[in-house]
């Protein structure tokens, strides 16, 4: 039996290798796309996935101290704050490539902890043009082929 304890010992050690880079694959790949008074914004690379006429994206807004103001302002509005700290929001957006259009699916808010505080109804917003300088705009750059 000692001659078995090294391979048992590089059976496991493979096991957990393994283990770990799957669960990092299905980790996020956050792109750096912009900057504003609102927090650092990003997309998710691995979340893009393409239709013959649409494109969906994961984005992601780490809240500077103006977003995490505006962000707990917004929740009051809502009537679903009840003192947490916001820390980032994660929203799902589509785009019309061709036609320079966009829209927010989904958004939900996020403590430091990674725990949900708020999620946004169901349908998304409409349909809008893709203006200059704004941040779907920005990311449309980014993802749009």
């Amino acid at each position: 039996m000692p001659g078995r304890r090294p391979f048992i010992a590089i059976a496991v050690l493979a096991v957990v290798l393994l283990a770990a880079s799957a669960g990092s694959a299905l980790e996020a790949d956050w792109v750096y796309f912009a900057s504003t008074a609102k927090g650092a914004h990003y997309y998710d690379a691995q979340s893009v996935k393409k239709t013959t006429v649409t494109l969906t994206v994961q984005e992601k807004t780490v809240y500077s101290e103006d977003g995490r103001r505006s962000a707990e302002k917004f929740l009051k509005g809502t009537g679903e704050y009840r003192g947490q700290k916001p820390d980032h929001v994660i929203a799902v957006s589509e785009f019309n490539c061709k036609a320079a259009k966009a829209r927010s699916l989904s958004m939900t808010i996020y403590d430091a902890d990674g725990k949900r505080i708020a999620v946004s109804p169901a349908g998304g917003s409409p349909w809008r043009d893709l203006a200059p300088g704004t941040l779907h705009e920005r990311l449309a750059r980014q993802v749009c082929p």
